[in-house]
């Protein structure tokens, strides 16, 4: 039973292209198949999802035009009372706040770092056992505990896992 307008179907393939979201694209595509009459049971097989679930995305989209979960998360963590006494606790403290975007891997100094480490231990790497792959990996980072901030090494670290960014366009920190 197709339910979608043509503008319908077009608006929610381009949302579902610049959705990073899963569980939105998840409910897109449900409702997108639903619409050229596949089963529930269809839909739920290939999106590895229950039943129940997609009738549940496919209703709260026919009546509400709904696509984003509610639950899972939350835009706050902390009370705006807990969010002042923190603020409060770290002006005294040598900790710097950074906040950072929901989704910014590349912003992320730990994202870096894991990135680095794949980079050192496993590109180009074949580990005929597991042992081997433990030991590279553990290697990398114990190699990172006495890590000389002049080596060639330590310099590298410094130049690759940092939080110093700043936005596109904005002038360069002296």
């Amino acid at each position: 039973m197709k339910f979608l307008s043509d503008e319908e179907r077009v608006q929610l393939k381009a949302q579902h292209k610049k959705e990073r979201d899963k569980r939105i694209c998840d409910r897109i595509k449900a409702v997108l198949l639903y619409d050229k009459e596949w089963s529930f049971q269809e839909i739920a097989e290939v999106l590895l999802l229950t039943e129940e679930a997609i009738r549940h995305h496919v209703s709260e989209y026919k009546s509400s035009k709904k696509l984003k979960p509610e639950g899972g998360g939350s835009e706050e963590k902390l009370s705006a009372e807990q969010v002042q006494k923190l603020e409060s606790h770290l002006e005294t403290s040598k900790i710097v706040l950074h906040f950072l975007p929901p989704y910014s891997p590349n912003l992320n100094p730990i994202e870096r770092l894991w990135k680095w480490m794949k980079e050192r231990t496993l590109y180009n790497t074949y580990y005929q056992e597991f042992d081997d792959f433990r030991s590279a990996v553990l290697g990398f980072f114990s190699a990172l505990s006495t890590l000389n901030p002049d080596s060639a090494l330590g310099q590298c670290f410094r130049s690759r896992v940092r939080d110093k960014f700043r936005p596109i366009g904005a002038p360069a920190a002296n």
